[in-house]
Protein backbone atom coordinates (compact mmCIF):
# COMPACT_ATOMS: atom_id res chain seq x y z
CA UNK A 1 0.00 0.00 0.00
CA UNK A 2 1.36 3.41 -0.98
CA UNK A 3 2.15 5.95 1.70
CA UNK A 4 -0.29 8.81 2.14
CA UNK A 5 1.73 11.93 1.29
CA UNK A 6 -0.54 14.67 2.69
CA UNK A 7 1.51 17.10 4.81
CA UNK A 8 -1.20 19.00 6.66
CA UNK A 9 -2.29 21.69 4.19
CA UNK A 10 -4.31 21.94 1.00
CA UNK A 11 -2.85 25.09 -0.58
CA UNK A 12 0.50 26.75 0.00
CA UNK A 13 1.63 29.87 -1.85
CA UNK A 14 5.38 29.71 -2.35
CA UNK A 15 7.54 32.79 -2.03
CA UNK A 16 11.18 33.50 -1.30
CA UNK A 17 12.40 35.42 1.73
CA UNK A 18 11.65 37.83 3.27
CA UNK A 19 7.93 36.99 2.93
CA UNK A 20 8.25 33.22 2.83
CA UNK A 21 5.53 30.71 2.05
CA UNK A 22 1.89 31.18 3.07
CA UNK A 23 -0.51 28.34 3.80
CA UNK A 24 -4.12 29.32 3.16
CA UNK A 25 -5.72 28.67 6.57
CA UNK A 26 -8.18 25.79 6.77
CA UNK A 27 -10.73 28.04 8.48
CA UNK A 28 -10.76 30.10 5.25
CA UNK A 29 -11.96 27.01 3.33
CA UNK A 30 -15.47 25.59 3.68
CA UNK A 31 -14.64 21.89 3.66
CA UNK A 32 -17.79 20.82 1.87
CA UNK A 33 -16.54 22.69 -1.21
CA UNK A 34 -12.89 22.04 -2.12
CA UNK A 35 -12.52 20.82 -5.64
CA UNK A 36 -9.10 19.88 -6.89
CA UNK A 37 -9.09 18.74 -10.46
CA UNK A 38 -6.06 17.72 -12.48
CA UNK A 39 -7.37 17.74 -15.99
CA UNK A 40 -6.05 16.44 -19.24
CA UNK A 41 -6.35 19.06 -21.94
CA UNK A 42 -7.34 17.93 -25.40
CA UNK A 43 -5.48 19.43 -28.32
CA UNK A 44 -7.80 17.59 -30.65
CA UNK A 45 -10.43 14.91 -30.19
CA UNK A 46 -12.39 13.18 -32.93
CA UNK A 47 -14.34 10.03 -33.69
CA UNK A 48 -13.48 7.94 -36.70
CA UNK A 49 -15.98 6.29 -39.08
CA UNK A 50 -16.39 3.40 -36.60
CA UNK A 51 -17.26 5.76 -33.74
CA UNK A 52 -13.95 5.16 -31.93
CA UNK A 53 -12.74 8.18 -29.99
CA UNK A 54 -9.20 9.44 -30.71
CA UNK A 55 -7.65 12.01 -28.38
CA UNK A 56 -4.51 14.05 -28.75
CA UNK A 57 -3.74 15.52 -25.32
CA UNK A 58 -1.24 17.86 -23.73
CA UNK A 59 1.20 15.92 -21.55
CA UNK A 60 1.46 18.50 -18.79
CA UNK A 61 -1.27 18.48 -16.13
CA UNK A 62 -3.43 21.57 -15.80
CA UNK A 63 -4.79 21.65 -12.26
CA UNK A 64 -7.67 23.78 -11.11
CA UNK A 65 -8.36 24.33 -7.43
CA UNK A 66 -11.71 25.73 -6.34
CA UNK A 67 -13.20 26.30 -2.91
CA UNK A 68 -15.73 28.45 -1.12
CA UNK A 69 -15.07 30.31 2.08
CA UNK A 70 -17.51 30.01 4.94
CA UNK A 71 -19.39 33.20 5.83
CA UNK A 72 -16.48 35.51 6.47
CA UNK A 73 -16.03 38.99 7.90
CA UNK A 74 -14.22 41.70 5.98
CA UNK A 75 -11.42 42.03 8.54
CA UNK A 76 -10.34 38.38 8.25
CA UNK A 77 -10.99 38.31 4.49
CA UNK A 78 -8.65 41.26 3.97
CA UNK A 79 -5.94 39.67 6.12
CA UNK A 80 -5.95 36.57 3.91
CA UNK A 81 -6.24 38.54 0.64
CA UNK A 82 -3.31 40.76 1.71
CA UNK A 83 -1.14 37.66 2.23
CA UNK A 84 -2.11 36.36 -1.21
CA UNK A 85 -1.58 39.71 -2.99
CA UNK A 86 1.87 40.17 -1.41
CA UNK A 87 2.97 36.93 -3.05
CA UNK A 88 1.86 37.63 -6.61
CA UNK A 89 4.63 36.81 -9.07
CA UNK A 90 2.80 39.04 -11.56
CA UNK A 91 0.06 41.23 -10.06
CA UNK A 92 -1.71 42.07 -13.33
CA UNK A 93 -2.08 38.32 -14.08
CA UNK A 94 -2.77 37.46 -10.40
CA UNK A 95 -0.06 34.85 -10.93
CA UNK A 96 1.13 32.80 -7.95
CA UNK A 97 3.63 29.99 -7.45
CA UNK A 98 1.66 27.37 -5.50
CA UNK A 99 1.81 23.88 -4.09
CA UNK A 100 -1.62 22.22 -3.99
CA UNK A 101 -2.76 18.84 -2.70
CA UNK A 102 -4.02 16.36 -5.30
CA UNK A 103 -5.85 13.37 -3.86
CA UNK A 104 -5.87 11.79 -7.33
CA UNK A 105 -2.06 11.84 -7.45
CA UNK A 106 -1.57 11.33 -3.68
CA UNK A 107 0.95 14.14 -3.86
CA UNK A 108 1.36 17.87 -4.14
CA UNK A 109 1.47 19.63 -7.49
CA UNK A 110 3.79 22.61 -7.66
CA UNK A 111 3.39 25.10 -10.46
CA UNK A 112 2.20 28.57 -11.39
CA UNK A 113 -1.49 29.35 -11.01
CA UNK A 114 -3.61 32.41 -11.53
CA UNK A 115 -6.51 33.55 -9.39
CA UNK A 116 -9.54 33.85 -11.66
CA UNK A 117 -11.17 37.25 -11.92
CA UNK A 118 -14.70 36.03 -11.24
CA UNK A 119 -14.48 36.35 -7.44
CA UNK A 120 -17.72 37.92 -6.18
CA UNK A 121 -18.03 39.59 -2.80
CA UNK A 122 -21.67 39.63 -1.70
CA UNK A 123 -22.39 41.35 1.61
CA UNK A 124 -24.62 39.33 3.90
CA UNK A 125 -24.86 41.93 6.69
CA UNK A 126 -23.05 44.74 8.48
CA UNK A 127 -21.35 44.05 11.81
CA UNK A 128 -20.43 46.68 14.42
CA UNK A 129 -17.87 45.59 17.03
CA UNK A 130 -16.32 47.37 19.97
CA UNK A 131 -12.53 47.40 19.63
CA UNK A 132 -9.71 49.13 21.41
CA UNK A 133 -8.06 51.62 19.06
CA UNK A 134 -5.26 53.74 20.54
CA UNK A 135 -6.50 53.08 24.08
CA UNK A 136 -10.07 54.10 23.26
CA UNK A 137 -13.01 51.69 22.99
CA UNK A 138 -14.40 52.39 19.52
CA UNK A 139 -17.17 51.05 17.30
CA UNK A 140 -15.65 49.39 14.22
CA UNK A 141 -17.81 48.45 11.25
CA UNK A 142 -17.18 45.33 9.21
CA UNK A 143 -19.16 43.39 6.65
CA UNK A 144 -20.04 39.73 6.86
CA UNK A 145 -19.87 38.20 3.38
CA UNK A 146 -21.75 35.26 1.94
CA UNK A 147 -19.46 32.36 1.04
CA UNK A 148 -17.00 33.46 -1.62
CA UNK A 149 -15.81 31.14 -4.40
CA UNK A 150 -12.10 31.20 -5.21
CA UNK A 151 -10.60 29.39 -8.20
CA UNK A 152 -6.93 29.00 -9.05
CA UNK A 153 -6.09 27.66 -12.50
CA UNK A 154 -2.68 26.15 -13.31
CA UNK A 155 -0.58 27.37 -16.19
CA UNK A 156 0.37 23.76 -16.99
CA UNK A 157 3.67 22.26 -15.91
CA UNK A 158 5.22 18.99 -14.83
CA UNK A 159 6.98 20.41 -11.76
CA UNK A 160 6.17 18.37 -8.69
CA UNK A 161 7.77 18.71 -5.28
Amino acid sequence: MAAYNYKGYLIKILHDAPLGDYVIPEKFIAFNTPNNLVSTTDVEAWRDANGVLHRETIEKPTPKVEFNTPYIDSKYLQEVLDEIRKRYVNASEKKLHMKVWSEEKNDYITQYFYLTSDVNFTIYKKIVRKEWVGGVLTDRTYFLYNPIRFAFVGYGSNSNS
